[in-house]
Parts: structure tokens; sequence; C-alpha cells
């Protein structure tokens, strides 16, 4: 039977739990490669979730999804967050039990973990330690939405893209069900632990029976095949993230341009990579006023907790100032005005393999570029841009010095940067789409050569 549509097309169910509305980070590789497979004989139907109420959401990234892509929503169940209402009213119950009611006896029994949600929380547990995460409860919901799109469409392949890594044991069981090869996608790696153990076994199977396994930088796909020497090295490959440039032409009006010096940090503050950066901002606050005054840094996405006073002291001496999470269409206009991007990797949190995918919409910006990393693929592709200015970390003198360059730059004139139009013009989306339908395309060559 042929596989192929009317129009010489091949249908993929993408298995993937972060799909707009939704508006996080991962959105946009799996958005962007339903965009523009279509043009490359691939016609993707999705298998997702509806975003959860406390989701962040961005109802204009709908819009690109493609009029020919089915998108199948189904309800979620996350016990992890379930269980963390449970205990939240447990506390508010307990504490109004206790305003209202006259004090008691030191020597009275005490609530205890022994009750319903105490046995209820161990069996999660114990059922999460042996799961890649709390998201395995969708597939209950998932999997017979995806048996119906398999009985409704031919489909010939199937993909799932992580985190979370649970999306994975679905494309698996799937493909087993219905006899067809399917792709793995790993935006992060999937840390199982003890290979001998369940959550270790269950992700060698997965990984094993995968037609084959891509990862978002040469890092870490070498860093995965690693702990698979027994596979062949053509079963992992990688694909970058990168950008739209039709993501450039965006609404509204870019905000006006301050005459101090702009820097622009898009995304997420994770714990321990952003110290070096902050104190050097408290080394200036508190020995050159001339640069807090010449120097303005916007922060965008969320900021770990252990950093939250330190900013706030800064937005106080009048430096820093936090936005929180803003929508793609924002976050763009924003970077169109700044000056400098900034990019926090210090620490030791992640390895030199790690490639921030905010990284590819920053080349396309084309403002220069401070990255505070250690050597590896992220420090050589800012190098390579012609854009970047890389500082290693656990060094804040050198980040003062960085700064205080980019000001002297900026009251001369000279922060125009000469980027390397052809290098950043390879990670465009559509060009890295073709690379995927190229993999997809392998795929189905090596499944009807062997039949």
């Amino acid at each position: 039977m042929n596989d192929a549509d009317h129009a010489g097309r091949r249908t993929i169910l993408v298995i993937t739990y972060a799909f707009p509305p939704a508006a996080y980070v991962g959105v946009h590789r799996t958005l962007k490669y339903c965009r523009y497979l279509t043009g490359h004989r691939w016609l993707p139907v999705v298998l997702t979730c509806r975003p959860s109420s406390g989701s962040f959401t961005d109802e204009g990234l709908c819009r690109q999804i493609p009029p020919d892509v089915e998108v199948h929503r189904t309800a979620d169940f996350d016990p992890a967050r379930l269980l963390e209402r449970l205990s939240r009213l447990k506390r508010r119950t307990v504490a109004a039990a206790s305003a209202s009611a006259p004090a008691r006896d030191s020597a009275s029994p005490k609530t205890t973990s022994h009750g319903l949600l105490g046995r209820l929380k161990r069996a999660v547990l114990t059922l999460l330690t042996q799961s890649p995460d709390s998201h395995v409860f969708w597939l209950v919901l998932a999997l017979p939405r995806g048996i119906w799109i398999l009985l409704r469409h031919r489909v010939s392949l199937i993909y799932s893209t992580s985190p979370p890594h649970s999306s994975h044991i679905g494309a698996f069981l799937l493909a087993r069900l219905c006899g067809k090869p399917y792709v793995l996608d790993f935006r992060d790696p999937w840390h199982a632990g003890d290979p001998a153990s369940i959550l270790g076994r269950v992700k060698r199977t997965v990984i094993r029976n995968a037609a084959k396994v891509i990862c978002v930088s040469q890092g870490e796909r070498d860093e995965l095949r690693a702990q698979f020497p027994e596979l062949q090295e053509e079963h992992f490959t990688y694909i970058t993230n990168g950008y739209d440039p039709a993501d450039a032409v965006v609404e509204g009006h870019a905000p006006e341009r301050s005459p101090r010096l702009s820097l622009i940090h898009a995304g997420t503050i994770y714990p321990g990579i952003a110290g070096e950066f902050f104190q050097a901002l408290e080394w200036l606050v508190a020995h050159d006023r001339e640069a807090v005054r010449s120097m303005h840094v916007q922060l965008l996405g969320e900021i770990a907790a252990e950093y939250t006073g330190t900013v706030a002291a800064l937005e106080a001496a009048g430096i820093v100032k936090a936005h929180g999470l803003q929508p793609h269409g924002a976050t763009l206009r924003m970077l169109r005005a700044s000056d400098v991007l900034v990019i926090l990797l210090g620490g030791k949190s992640f390895l030199p393999s790690h490639i921030p995918a905010k990284v590819f919409e920053y080349l396309h910006a084309g403002k220069p570029i401070l990255a505070i990393a250690a050597e590896g693929e992220l420090a050589r592709i800012v190098r390579q841009s012609g854009l970047g200015t890389v500082v290693p970390p656990h060094s804040v003198d050198r980040v003062v010095a960085a700064l205080r360059a980019l000001l002297a730059d900026h009251a001369a004139g000279q922060l125009a940067r000469s980027p390397n139009d052809r290098y950043i013009r390879s990670f465009e989306r559509a060009v890295l789409a073709e690379k995927l339908a190229d993999v997809l395309d392998g795929v189905m060559q090596t499944g009807l050569a062997r039949q």
C-alpha cells in the first residue's frame, strides 16, 4: 500500500508535549518543522496536550501552524502538579483549623503521613523514580488518541521530541503497534541514571529500537553515542536549533532606542549560570557610577530564586530591569531595539556541548553578542558568526573588562560587527527542516531496502 497522499506526501505522526499555544522555547523547533516539512513531501499530524491553566501561552503562535496540519490535543494528567495542589490545600486547611481551634496540649497526637495523601504521595513518587518524568501519565490519555490517528491516517513514520522524555515511550509503543519506524529528537539529554535500573533499561530499549536518534548539537550526539557503543555510528545524528527570518517581521514597533548601552538577556536564568555576570554588575554599581549611568540591562524570562535578591538590588540601583516572561513577538521587538545580546552559561550546570536555543535568534539579529561560557560548541558558534565576545566563567574581572569595552565601543560609535552571513543563514529553520526531511527520507529508503 502506498503511504503517500494525493499530493505525493507521506504522513508523519509528531508526538510532542509542548506545542502552540504553549510558548516555551522548546515549542519553536517542532512548530517550524511542521511549518516547513510540508514543502519536502511530508505532512505532519500532531499529537499533543492542551496547555494547563498555569502554562505560559501565546495564541499568536497558532497562526503559524499550516492549515493542512492536523493537531490532536488530549487532556493532561500530571500527578506531581496534583500532589502540590493537594499539599497546598492541606496546609491551608491545617492553618485555618489551627487559627480557629483552641490551643492543644503539646502531647496531642500530630498529623502523620500515614493517611490517604501520604500513601498517594509514596505511590506516585515510587512510580516517578522509575519513569522519565511525571508526564508519563499523559501517555495514558495520549496513546488511545495516537491509535485512533494511526487507524485514520496512512502514517509512514512516527517522530517524537523531548523533553519530556516520556514522549519517546509513546513513540516506541505506537510504533510497535503499527509496525512503523520511529525517530527520536532530543532537545535535551535524557539522564536515566544507572543503566541497569528499570529506567535505564527503558531508555536503552527505546533508543536501540529507533530508526534514527537526533540531538541538537554535535557534542550531545557524541555523548549519547558513547553510551551505546554497540550501535552503528549512523544511528545517531544532530540538527541544531535555528531561527526563522519570517519571525523578524513582527507586528508593532520596536521600543525606542536608549542613549544608554542596552544589553538584553532573553530566556530562563537557571541556577548557577549567572553569578559572574551579576557580580560584575554589582562591582560596577559600587565602583563605577558612570558605567551605571551609561548602561541598561534587561532580563526577559524566569529567574532562578538564588538571583532574585541580587536582581532586585540591581533594579533599585537603576542598572537592571526584569520583565518576566514575554511573548515571542515582544521578545523579538526588544532584541531589535537592543545594542548587545547576552548569553549566560557560567558555573558548572551545563556541559560544553550545550547550545541555548536563543543563540540562533541572536545570530539573526546581527547584534554584538557577549557570551559568558566555557570553551565548547557555543563558543565556537559565537566566534564563527563574527558577532561574539566569549568570556570564560569564574572571572568577574574579565566580565567587568568586557562590559567596559562594550561601553567604550558604544561611546565611540564602534559597536557594529561584521557578521558571517553565509554561516548564519545555515541555521535558518527552512534549511534545518530540509535536513530533517533528508533524515526521514533516509529512514524510509532503508526500510524499503530491507523489505
